[in-house]
């Protein structure tokens, strides 16, 4: 039977958080992605965030009793700081909170670069657009992908899962430079990179 406990929740967030830290630094490590590619890294994540949103003991559950640690733990945790308000409730509450803030922020900043982008209205026709739909029919690819150039950014990129766009920086790019943008942008929406 699936029932949540106090302790299940514990080592869920406890197991969740020390998985989340190790894929962190392995994605600073360009070799792990290499030697695993970044579909192993999606696949963790998945199945850690499906984990963690079934913080329960299952029936296959093998529960290792450490009373001596765990019942002064839960002790402390249980601590009424307020009437009928206990240390845990807080210290849970205010995980969820900051994780409510921090995918604000990041729905807010996504939304905002895309407003920004909209700004640009997307190339129609010209050697640019050419090249880039001579790239998709190399790879195969039938989507329609925009193309906009702005002065924003640095270097070229792709951004958006739904609506995919490829962003130019404004210099004069010859065409096989294009071409290799292109082919470059375009093996990143191949693969679903993020």
């Amino acid at each position: 039977m699936l029932v949540p406990s106090y302790g299940s929740v514990i080592s869920c967030l406890l197991f969740g958080n020390i998985l989340i830290l190790y894929f962190y630094l392995q994605s600073k490590n360009h070799l792990y992605i290499l030697k695993y590619g970044c579909h192993i890294v999606i696949i963790s994540m998945v199945f850690l965030m499906l984990r963690m949103f079934f913080p329960c003991n299952f029936i296959f559950t093998y529960s290792i009793y450490m009373k001596p640690l765990v019942i002064p733990l839960m002790d402390f945790l249980r601590t009424e700081i307020f009437p009928g308000i206990q240390l845990l409730t807080i210290l849970l509450y205010l995980s969820l909170g900051g994780f409510l803030i921090k995918l604000s922020l990041l729905l807010y900043q996504q939304h905002q670069f895309f407003q920004m982008i909209r700004i640009y209205p997307p190339l129609e026709h010209g050697r640019a657009i050419e090249i880039l739909e001579k790239q998709k029919a190399l790879h195969g690819i039938k989507k329609r992908i925009d193309l906009v150039q702005t002065s924003l950014i640095n270097s070229p990129c792709i951004t958006g899962f739904l609506h995919p766009t490829i962003l130019l920086p404004d210099n004069n790019f010859s065409a096989k430079e294009l071409t290799y943008i292109f082919d470059h942008e375009l093996q990143h929406y191949l693969h679903h990179d993020l």
